[in-house]
């Protein structure tokens, strides 16, 4: 009975409730996303499944670079700025931020037409690596705007707006494409679906924000964060995120370049079903990012490690029973997608053990992103991310899917134990679930 009180008890907690009714948002969207993968492996050529995997690859690393951190970094100045009382300073940040996208994207576009048309690299000469790349540049700014508008509309207190465009809106729109798709025979435009999907969710989220923000007052003599802040602030975080989107995608190019796309449709697969497993602390995570920044930048630590206990303790017992349950039926799972899925088992299973970890040690990416440690974060990142390229290079010809699974969980163990000992060392703030029993 004891027991049962306290569960519900914890259910009232602000944190723990709003951790998950976003993560049913999530949950929701994972579901929309694999019935969308279900389709497209039981309708489209394996090869046109492997082009899918690497464009989405190709447009999250390519995105996270023209971001450059800020939609990340959007919550920590808005939480430093609600601090100080001057949280209606969002308005002109946001429209910096856009600006900068604007030039961010325009660079890339002109390199990539460089090194496509002048030198004509013979890389990009390649009929299949062309034809995606094309897509992805075409998508790539309302793709980055709707990444950074999603961390904004959390920034203005709607934390289930933006969780449910996230989730429900990216991936319920996918879906209807690709069944309209699928009732007209006209799988092969899956690629054009996710592009108009996301000129879509940009425009509607776009125009949210500006409607919201129409209701605060610009103050002009206030706290003004300039663009050499923002960049500073900004371009460490998004050098760390570059490097875990690298460490999680440098083993699709391999893979591509050793073997085939047909090789990278089923690794692809095992690394989608792996990431269910990352969606309950990124829901977390969610929750609680501006409450980092908030407590650590007013100084209270014994709430933000409050805070911190309740979010690692909810991510363990959410994440290890449903690790254990993908592992026992992962044959089955694999099976879904197509009898030939089937050869990522082996992968998928390493894969998984590095999701243990992740859960073991708690928020640390967070937790050093959203208090000022994004330096040290960038610091440990780079170093896991050179053992992660130097590994795929030296195993994936080899022992090809299982040697990219080694390397992708091997660095992703690492920068965690190291982030979780910095973290420890420079605020005596344990963010693992170890620190939670001890406490």
């Amino acid at each position: 009975m004891k027991l049962i009180y306290k569960l519900v008890h914890s259910l009232k907690d602000s944190v723990i409730k709003k951790s998950l009714n976003v993560l049913v948002l999530r949950v929701l969207g994972a579901i929309l996303q694999i019935a969308v993968l279900l389709i497209i492996t039981n309708n489209a050529r394996e090869e046109l499944v492997g082009q899918y995997n690497y464009f989405n690859s190709t447009i999250i690393l390519l995105g996270a670079i023209t971001l450059l951190g800020m939609n990340t970094s959007f919550l920590q100045f808005s939480g430093r700025l609600d601090a100080k009382g001057e949280f209606n300073r969002i308005v002109s940040l946001y429209k910096k931020k856009i600006k900068l996208l604007s030039a961010m994207f325009l660079l890339f576009f002109g390199i990539y037409l460089l090194v496509s048309q002048v030198f004509q690299i013979a890389y990009f000469q390649e009929e299949d690596v062309a034809f995606v790349l094309n897509k992805v540049f075409i998508v790539l700014f309302p793709f980055t705007l709707t990444l950074l508008n999603l961390e904004v509309i959390r920034a203005l207190d709607l934390l289930y707006t933006s969780e449910a465009l996230r989730n429900v809106g990216r991936f319920g729109l996918l879906l209807i494409f690709v069944l309209a798709l699928v009732y007209f025979n006209a799988i092969d435009y899956l690629l054009e679906a996710f592009i108009i999907s996301f000129l879509l969710l940009s425009a509607y989220s776009t125009f949210l924000i500006v409607f919201k923000m129409r209701r605060l007052k610009t103050v002009k003599d206030a706290y003004n964060i300039s663009y050499k802040e923002i960049l500073k602030v900004s371009f460490p975080m998004s050098f760390s995120l570059i490097s875990l989107l690298i460490m999680q995608s440098f083993d699709i190019y391999v893979l591509e370049k050793f073997f085939s796309f047909k090789t990278v449709a089923y690794y692809g697969i095992a690394i989608k079903i792996s990431a269910v497993v990352g969606i309950i602390l990124t829901s977390i995570n969610a929750t609680i990012a501006p409450q980092i920044s908030k407590l650590f930048f007013a100084d209270e630590m014994s709430n933000l490690r409050q805070v911190i206990k309740k979010a690692t303790t909810l991510n363990v017992i959410l994440t290890i029973p449903l690790i254990l349950f993908l592992i026992i039926f992962s044959n089955y799972i694999l099976s879904f997608f197509g009898s030939n899925y089937i050869l990522a088992q082996q992968a998928l299973y390493i894969i998984l053990f590095g999701q243990i970890i992740n859960a073991l040690c708690g928020p640390v990416g967070l937790y050093l992103n959203m208090t000022g440690r994004q330096n040290l974060f960038q610091k440990v990142l780079l170093i896991a991310l050179v053992i992660n390229i130097v590994m795929n290079l030296v195993l994936i010809p080899k022992y090809e899917m299982i040697g990219a699974a080694i390397s992708t969980a091997f660095s992703f163990t690492m920068w965690n134990l190291v982030g979780l000992f910095i973290a420890y060392k420079k605020d005596k703030v344990n963010l693992s679930i170890f620190g939670s029993f001890k406490s």
